[in-house]
């Protein structure tokens, strides 16, 4: 369980890194990475939809916040 969750905070940490950057600059690609983490860990999305309203930008801190909320 620890090497999977490992390899997801590595991917999101490249999303932080890398994939916001073309996305302020127009680039579109693909799902809102929020609703796709929500998602994967069944949770209602509205902590997703609090992330998008707040035009947030930190994944990786927004996933720890909802792995604490399972």
């Amino acid at each position: 369980m620890e090497r999977r969750s490992s390899r997801r905070n590595c991917s999101i940490k490249f999303v932080d890194t890398y994939m916001n950057q073309l996305k302020n600059e127009g680039v579109v690609w693909g799902y809102d990475l929020q609703y796709l983490m929500t998602g994967l860990l069944n949770q209602h999305p509205r902590a997703a939809i609090q992330f998008t309203k707040e035009k947030s930008t930190d994944y990786t801190e927004f996933y720890r916040e909802i792995v604490a909320l399972d």
